[in-house]
């Protein structure tokens, strides 16, 4: 597992970081976690310490990993408007990758205490939400059984965040985590497990 924060999250470091993640088998799974701002808008950028990282140069250096490949974005726009491109479809474009991202276009994601909302919802399911997120009981998570905790979760949390703040504090109807490939259209295979 590599880390990649603050000063060291330049443009290089994050490019040279997952290149020097070693070869990954075809069974295994990369999972490359971005939060932060960005340019998301028709040509998405993420914002590193040094500047922007075409997410172009992202799927160059995805597409070298063999095996199954999982993004989860929270990155809101740095304008502090809503989405307004379509990153992790652009990002996922023609590769063998599923992506998470906070929200649709044309929403704001949320902050609620010190991470995005989809950040904290994440890991409800990875802690005191795993029995709830792990809906067959088999003590694994499918990229299905995250998206449909995700989905659920994110937009009702989004709707506690308005009634508590109020409605003009966030700028947004709702929030909306979104998916490509859809995986509760796909077979996924368990990606992560209760130790």
């Amino acid at each position: 597992m590599s880390v990649v924060t603050g000063r060291d999250a330049t443009r290089a470091g994050v490019l040279r970081t997952l290149a020097g993640l070693g070869q990954t088998g075809p069974d295994d799974w990369l999972v490359l976690f971005l939060a932060g701002r960005g340019d998301l808008g028709h040509n998405p950028k993420f914002a590193c310490h040094d500047g922007l990282l075409d997410l172009a140069e992202l799927r160059k250096e995805l597409a070298a990993f063999p095996g199954r490949k999982l993004v989860l974005m929270d990155v809101r726009p740095a304008g502090g408007g809503p989405v307004e491109g379509d990153p992790v479809r652009a990002l996922t474009a023609g590769l063998p990758l599923m992506a998470f991202a906070a929200c649709r276009s044309g929403e704001l994601a949320a902050d609620d205490g010190p991470h995005g909302l989809f950040v904290g919802t994440l890991g409800d399911a990875l802690g005191d939400g795993f029995a709830e997120a792990d809906q067959d009981g088999d003590g694994y998570i499918s990229a299905a059984e995250l998206a449909r905790f995700l989905r659920l979760r994110v937009p009702a949390r989004y709707q506690d965040l308005r009634n508590r703040l109020g409605a003009a504090a966030l700028g947004s109807e709702s929030q909306n985590p979104i998916f490509y490939p859809d995986p509760l259209k796909l077979t996924t295979l368990p990606i992560l497990a209760r130790r």
